[in-house]
């Protein structure tokens, strides 16, 4: 149980910072509209219902663990293949010291309708194809238009950092009751992030500050990179000729983890073309040396023993 389970707690975390992510790409308005684009509306519901279902079922796991469940096996059976997301926190409440706040308990039904009633709907007819979109905006409708958007993801952050929280730190109390270890946790994995609380119940708060971070480097690497010792050994590579005007939005690509970069991708790649017909060999170089030169620590380092 536990080599496995830990796994599950381990996805499950990802899965709820990938909600996040996908949200914060996302525009949602106050009010119904047909120019609403709903993939990332709707990543950003899927993986947060899957999310937390896990969390839900690993805590029934741990709870069944102990033969004191045994008379409720069907139930229990019913709730680990089934997607009701409420009813699985109703079967743990019962059994165990946890709670949540009305928000996280609103999050909760919201998940479970999307999971069993939206997930679908758009392969039936339906003259409604943006119920994620309702969803949210029903789950934000005391906020006023003004700034919908950003505040409604804050709000959805919350209490989705809440949530999870408060079911990770009931998967490590029950986990020291079985002397087992399912609420272990990859440092270096967002699920740190999103379970532990390291970086407050906010998660949405978490990702923005993380973006406000990786500006700060960029901006260090607009006004010091020359100095790096990688640029100092590598003078007679030059850089690509990127339009001026396109910079900032190729910027914000990366930053908001915007992995399609399309704009960005199509110039690299046109270029690449151009160099790649002058002189394949030296395009070929240039490849490997911009992809072992670029954010690999080591370079300072063989740089430094060189001088010396």
């Amino acid at each position: 149980m536990n080599l496995a389970l830990v796994k599950e707690v381990g996805i499950a975390g990802v899965q709820i910072w990938k909600a996040i992510e996908d949200i914060n790409v996302a525009d949602i308005p106050k009010r119904r509209t047909e120019y609403v684009v709903a993939d990332y509306i709707f990543t950003s519901l899927y993986q947060a219902a899957q999310g937390i279902e896990r969390l839900l079922k690993v805590i029934i796991e741990l709870i069944m663990y102990d033969n004191a469940a045994v008379a409720e096996k069907q139930q229990v059976s019913n709730l680990l293949y089934g997607h009701n997301h409420p009813a699985m926190f109703d079967f743990i409440s019962e059994k165990e010291s946890v709670s949540l706040k009305p928000n996280c308990k609103r999050l909760l039904n919201l998940l479970s309708d999307f999971y069993s009633n939206v997930r679908y709907s758009r392969y039936i007819f339906n003259e409604n194809n943006l119920l994620e979109l309702e969803l949210l905006q029903n789950f934000g409708r005391d906020i006023k238009e003004d700034d919908f958007s950003e505040q409604l993801k804050h709000l959805y952050g919350k209490s989705l950092g809440q949530t999870v929280q408060a079911l990770y730190e009931l998967i490590e109390v029950l986990s020291v009751k079985l002397n087992i270890y399912v609420y272990e946790l990859n440092a270096d994995s967002v699920a740190y992030v999103a379970l532990t609380g390291c970086c407050g119940v906010d998660l949405y708060e978490a990702l923005k500050r993380t973006e406000q971070s990786k500006k700060e480097l960029i901006w260090y690497l607009m006004k010091n990179g020359s100095e790096l010792p990688a640029a100092k050994i590598t003078d007679e590579l030059l850089s690509l000729s990127f339009d001026q005007d396109c910079v900032p939005d190729y910027l914000k690509s990366l930053i908001k983890n915007e992995n399609a970069c399309s704009d960005l991708c199509d110039f690299v790649s046109s270029s690449y073309d151009e160099l790649a017909k002058q002189d394949k060999a030296k395009w070929k170089e240039r490849v490997d040396a911009i992809d072992a030169l670029v954010g690999n620590p080591n370079v300072i380092l063989d740089w430094d023993e060189d001088r010396e």
